[in-house]
């Protein structure tokens, strides 16, 4: 065997294992990003730390299968899944967990979570443990701490996960707590129940506001959606019932379809603005105008959209997709003047769009709205041509010429003010007396 045979199988060898080495999850420094993908990965990277665990970015965990002895207690995946406390103590970008076989985590309130949230594929999944980063959990008590995601938070096919306001849970506890999401904020396909309360804290949403894809396994039935407080979607706003339902048996034994039964949607009584487009289709029992406790209906949609809230040059959707229906033209809805009324139809004012200026005023890009006690100035770099101020029924309470108005002589409350202005722009904004 030659001399350069020798030296060649040495180093060849010598730079498979570098390579061996690079590419395993173990060998990380502080910071690097992370993805386990099986049962040994995850192994050697928890047991490669143990002791002093790290700080890193990214973590992915998807795909583990649990190959160790038995445990008691909790599921093995469960079990192991917490000793990730093991090996990690911040991660500073997004946490996505997915396609495991687990039911309960505990693990939330021993490690820092500085970014997003990607929960995916999980449907045994029921219990998030002290999310909340108080240590608090299922029914117990505590002030919430995780009030503001530095990323995105998404729940994709997790049909079994556990919701705030239910089950045991404070309505301000798990993502009932949020009151900020700088990026998207998703749930698809769930089982879980949206009521009054559901994430009554959250007031921005950075990138889309997404609800979709309910499924009916059981007798949860939401009356209303939740999210009354949300004022800013930065990007799409999409709310598709999917005609969800289940079968049930009526009085005489017929068996017959039991919809979800989303009377209202609440978030569009708060919303102030809407970026990207919006999509609200397949809500089988939500109607055109407000029906008493249950005031926003489609009608609203139509209402925001002449408001400015949202941009009429973006595609808004509203009604019934294929094969459940038609969709509802906007032109042909009637006026809305109070979000719950429908008048005569009154065609949107797209007349605008071609010059790429928003309706709306996403970032005050339009203007800024200045309140100080009974004075509202308007700074904008276009003169107003005309301001009028509504109440929230609807109503015209004052109209104005200029970049100030006194509001002395009106109540304490909620009023809306439209402006357009030489240019013939037009703005909608939210002021609070």
């Amino acid at each position: 065997m030659s001399f350069f045979y020798l030296f060649y199988m040495k180093h060849f060898f010598c730079i498979l294992s570098l390579m061996c080495f690079l590419c395993s999850p173990v060998v990380l420094a502080q910071g690097d990003d992370v993805i386990i993908t099986n049962y040994e990965e995850f192994v050697e990277f928890r047991d490669a730390h143990s002791g002093t665990p790290i700080e890193v970015n990214n973590l992915t965990i998807k795909n583990v299968v649990y190959e160790g002895e038995n445990v008691e207690g909790d599921s093995p995946m469960d079990a192991l899944m917490a000793t990730l406390t093991e090996a990690v103590t911040v991660v500073n970008g997004t946490f996505t967990l997915e396609n495991l076989a687990i039911t309960n985590l505990h693990f939330f309130q021993n490690i820092e979570f500085k970014g997003g949230f990607h929960f995916k594929d999980l449907p045994d999944l029921i219990w998030i443990q002290a999310f909340s980063g108080d240590g608090s959990g299922n029914g117990q008590d505590g002030t919430p701490t995780r009030t503001y995601v530095n990323g995105d938070f998404i729940i994709e096919n997790c049909p079994q996960i556990a919701f705030p306001n239910i089950d045991g849970w404070r309505s301000s506890l798990w993502f009932g707590a949020f009151e900020r999401v700088e990026g998207d904020f998703v749930i698809d396909t769930f089982d879980g129940e949206l009521t009054y309360n559901t994430a009554a804290n959250l007031t921005y949403v950075g990138g889309d506001f997404i609800i979709k894809n309910p499924v009916r396994l059981n007798d949860k039935n939401s009356w209303e959606m939740g999210f009354r407080s949300l004022r800013t979607v930065g990007g799409d706003l999409i709310v598709d019932g999917n005609m969800a339902h289940r079968m049930v048996k009526d009085e005489f034994g017929n068996e017959v379809e039991d919809y979800i039964a989303w009377w209202s949607l609440n978030f569009l009584g708060s919303l102030e603005s809407v970026g990207g487009n919006v999509r609200i289709v397949n809500i089988p029992k939500m109607g055109v105008a407000g029906q008493g406790d249950y005031p926003f209906g489609y009608c609203t949609v139509k209402y925001l959209a002449e408001l400015g809230v949202m941009n009429v040059c973006k595609k808004i959707e509203i009604g019934y997709t294929e094969p459940y229906g038609e969709l509802i033209d906007l032109d042909e809805l009637g006026s809305c003047s109070d979000g719950v009324t429908v008048g005569n139809p009154i065609p949107l004012d797209r007349s605008f769009c071609e010059s790429g200026i928003a309706l709306q005023h996403t970032d005050n890009q339009l203007a800024n709205i200045l309140v100080d006690g009974n004075t509202v100035t308007i700074v904008c770099a276009e003169a107003i041509k005309e301001g009028v101020i509504y109440d929230m029924t609807g109503s015209s309470v004052k109209t104005f010429v200029g970049e100030q108005v006194s509001i002395d002589e009106l109540p304490q409350g909620l009023y809306m003010i439209k402006l357009t202005t030489v240019n013939n722009h037009v703005g909608g904004y939210k002021i609070m007396k």
